[in-house]
């Protein structure tokens, strides 16, 4: 048979000419004898990289090869492996306590902490396997790359309005960026009166001075976005009496204002899903719920009161019935 054109003589043919021929038992013999020498060099005295020079490997080669012989004390340990990865057996186990904590709304890092809380050690592929058994596992699109979080200073609160029905009622929501606080009421409507009010109360529920109030450019908020309009706000007059500025987020940018956002969902999924028509009764409940029993993963696995008592040092209480019912 006649070499390629484009072999030069004396080289070895490629890997699609000559295919590789498995090993016996004689082989892995040899080879293992080969790499017993190492170990007996190392033995005697000599330093992996003269090991390595004199037997014509390279030194993490050398330093595998004796390790493990250290280790296991066998000559079956030098022989070679396959490089396949092991695959366990299924834990059927898992599926029934995943299921439950599926069924009360837990995902992701939040399911892995309840399972370690009722002593159930799984890893993320365990979670992973145990969902796509069950079919609870939906594949999500692929989106633009996450941003990394801004470490924001004490006192800079960010502020929105939640729709929770697009002829309401509507939740104002500010959320303390250091300690992840949130202040919440639920208004009828959406009004630069309905704002003031709202900020009001949320200065006197929080326990540390606010500096800074985040927002979109929500006419409730400021009238930036209105070419026309050059009297001043309600809500930009309140803030500027008490000295504390008000910061607009570019518009189209939510991501700003990302720890209100994300209070938002927490609330629509873990609030609102059931409340229902309950919702305004119940809420003040589930207010103190998110602030003094809901660890947030965020916070190092804390609570928002518990973060906030280890930034001051000193005990906090808040005063919920300001986020009572609508006026």
């Amino acid at each position: 048979m006649q070499a390629p054109r484009d072999m030069k003589r004396g080289s070895c043919p490629p890997h699609g000419h000559r295919p590789r021929a498995p090993m016996n038992r004689l082989a892995h013999v040899q080879l293992a004898r080969h790499r017993l020498k190492m170990v007996l060099a190392r033995q005697e005295g000599r330093s992996f990289r003269e090991v390595a020079a004199k037997h014509g490997v390279s030194v993490s080669t050398a330093w595998k090869w004796i390790k493990r012989y250290e280790e296991e004390r066998s000559f079956e340990a030098l022989y070679n492996r396959p490089n396949a990865p092991k695959r366990g057996r299924a834990r059927t186990d898992l599926d029934a306590k995943v299921k439950e904590l599926w069924e009360k709304g837990l995902r992701g890092a939040r399911l892995k902490r309840a399972l370690e809380k009722e002593g159930v050690k799984a890893s993320n592929t365990a979670i992973y396997h145990a969902l796509e058994r069950l079919g609870l596992h939906t594949p999500r699109a692929q989106g633009p790359r996450k941003r990394k979080d801004v470490t924001l200073p004490m006192g800079w609160v960010q502020a929105d309005v939640l729709y929770v029905h697009a002829e309401g009622p509507y939740q104002f929501t500010a959320v303390e960026a250091a300690t992840r606080l949130q202040f919440a009421r639920i208004y009828p409507e959406v009004t630069p009166q309905a704002a003031v009010d709202f900020i009001d109360r949320a200065l006197a529920f929080f326990p540390l001075p606010v500096k800074v109030w985040a927002t979109d450019h929500g006419l409730e908020w400021t009238y930036a976005a209105l070419a026309h309009v050059y009297r001043e706000h309600p809500v930009e007059r309140f803030l500027r009496e008490r000295g504390i500025q008000q910061v607009l987020i570019p518009i189209g940018t939510p991501r700003y204002n990302g720890r209100v956002e994300r209070a938002h969902r927490t609330a629509r999924e873990e609030f609102y899903s059931w409340a229902q028509d309950e919702a305004p009764g119940l809420f003040v409940s589930w207010l103190k719920v998110y602030n003094e029993r809901r660890e947030h993963m965020a916070l190092g696995w804390k609570t928002p009161k518990a973060r906030a008592e280890e930034l001051l040092g000193r005990p906090v209480v808040l005063d919920y019935s300001l986020a009572g019912p609508d006026p």
